[in-house]
């Protein structure tokens, strides 16, 4: 093979990589899309709840379950955080 050929076929490899990384960008770009479509659904959903039947609002019961509490083991320790929320939310003051 002649460097003329060996350039062709790594333009074409070039081209056919470019348009695969078009694709599967296009594709996440439409995944990502439809998971902050779900995330903003959600979130529209829980604001337009009804307030308790008393009248009242349970803002720490709200802020709790908001809370995720399950995180990974990777990230800053916030168990003090999570007790304090959870006593509030019991407390109901």
């Amino acid at each position: 093979m002649d460097l003329e050929t060996k350039d062709k076929l790594e333009k074409e490899r070039d081209k056919e990589l470019e348009v695969a990384a078009k694709l599967e960008l296009e594709e996440w770009y439409v995944k990502y899309n439809e998971k902050i479509a779900a995330i903003k659904a959600e979130n529209r959903k829980r604001v337009e709840e009804p307030e308790d039947d008393a009248g009242e609002s349970l803002e720490w019961d709200k802020v709790v379950d908001l809370c995720g509490f399950k995180s990974p083991k990777s990230v800053k320790d916030t168990s003090r955080m999570r007790s304090i929320l959870l006593k509030l939310k019991e407390s109901k003051t």
